[in-house]
């Protein structure tokens, strides 16, 4: 019983970072094309924006942020999965990890007022879907990320 409880968590965290789609933005932040169907969280209530760009990257992620009120915030990115569905696209390729685990983290408790933007460094991960997430008190957001370099 033990391992079947441990089986359906571990199921459990990997369908949360199944990737049903998402969204090619340009490097001036312009979004060009949904692919699949894009099943990314936003903040609730309008008062804060977030965006990263572009989509699918090579090596650098612009995160910008917008917020009416100061702010804390932490962002980090995880290992995702593709969905089946995206297997017919020129996009499609296995994890580069575990579904789930922190692949790196940019920004802890970051504070955040009116717009802040910054470049985050992604050499160093391997080709592959991943989900950017940001967290603002105990609201969470992602966006759905690929990196590719063919």
């Amino acid at each position: 019983m033990a391992c079947e409880k441990e089986d359906d968590a571990t199921k459990n965290e990997q369908a949360k970072e199944l990737i049903t789609g998402f969204v090619i933005i340009d490097p001036d932040n312009n979004p060009i094309q949904d692919i699949g169907e894009p099943n990314e969280q936003h903040f609730t209530g309008g008062s804060v924006a977030v965006s990263s760009y572009p989509n699918p990257t090579m090596n650098v992620i612009t995160v910008s942020v917008s917020s009416s009120t100061p702010s804390k915030m932490s962002v980090w990115l995880t290992f995702a999965q593709l969905d089946q569905s995206l297997k017919t696209t020129t996009y499609y390729m296995p994890p580069a990890g575990t579904p789930g685990t922190v692949a790196q983290e940019f920004a802890a408790d970051m504070d955040v007022a009116g717009n802040v933007s910054f470049d985050v460094n992604i050499t160093a991960l391997p080709p592959g879907p991943y989900r950017l997430y940001f967290k603002m008190g105990q609201e969470l957001a992602w966006r759905n990320v690929i990196i590719k370099r063919q």
